[in-house]
């Protein structure tokens, strides 16, 4: 026999509401595009670009592009549901991460092809020390559950280390 395979246009989930008003989703999007502007500023001030969530029909993880300019940092923030992965697409720069308590900080020189681990309850941010925009994926589990999930610690981005 022959196999068929079916092609699918690029669309959002189909969403029909569920319990309290929240959506449900009857089928969820077999692919998503990349937005040509950002869809939002991530708490920590990183452009974000949502590539799969809740819309798209993802129920236990997340997946967007975050971009940080030469010369720019990100603030420091912890997750209170999330662990997160970040993999490095372009640019270049230095992750930090801080145990819960902030006793501890690791940090290390990140490039393309370069995979960092945040667990949940750490603080973290990066900065960008390179020419070119600092660009990588962001997968999260569960998925971003709205504002409230990262925590600002202090007013903006870190001090520069010396």
């Amino acid at each position: 026999g022959q196999s068929r395979i079916r092609l699918w246009r690029a669309h959002p989930a189909r969403l029909h509401a569920g319990p309290e008003g929240h959506p449900l989703v009857t089928q969820p999007a077999l692919k998503s595009a990349r937005s040509e502007a950002p869809d939002a500023i991530a708490p920590d001030g990183a452009e974000i670009r949502v590539l799969l969530d809740r819309p798209q029909g993802a129920t236990r993880l997340s997946l967007a592009e975050a971009r940080v300019k030469p010369g720019e940092r990100t603030a420091c923030v912890s997750h209170k549901t999330i662990e997160e992965v970040w993999f490095i697409v372009r640019g270049a720069g230095r992750f930090h991460r801080l145990t819960p308590d902030g006793g501890e900080e690791e940090a290390a020189e990140v490039a393309p092809g370069d995979a960092l681990l945040i667990p949940t309850g750490y603080r973290f941010w990066v900065e960008n020390t390179g020419l070119d925009d600092l660009v990588f994926l962001c997968c999260g589990t569960p998925p971003w559950p709205g504002p409230n999930e990262a925590v600002v610690w202090g007013e903006g981005p870190p001090a520069p280390h010396t």
